[in-house]
């Protein structure tokens, strides 16, 4: 059962390059409209926002952290300034 679906366990490189088809496609084959309570993005930056498709008119899903990166830790981007 999935209630909790969190993206900070996948190494950075590879979280960095998925896309909303993917993030789609997982959220299906999880069924997540039904399973899902908690779905946590940190590293997906590539999302834009349709990948969430699956999750429309879910009853169960409480949160869903569209966070870039974990609470408490520093975004540094290439041209070496902090977020």
């Amino acid at each position: 059962q999935w209630e909790i679906l969190d993206f900070v366990d996948i190494p950075i490189s590879l979280a960095s390059r998925l896309s909303d088809d993917d993030l789609g496609a997982v959220l299906v084959c999880i069924d997540a409209k039904n399973e899902l309570k908690r779905l946590k993005l940190t590293h997906c930056i590539n999302i834009v926002g349709h990948g969430l498709g699956p999750l429309r008119e879910s009853v169960v899903v409480e949160k869903i952290d569209l966070g870039l990166y974990r609470q408490f830790e520093q975004m540094f981007w290439s041209d070496g300034r902090k977020d």
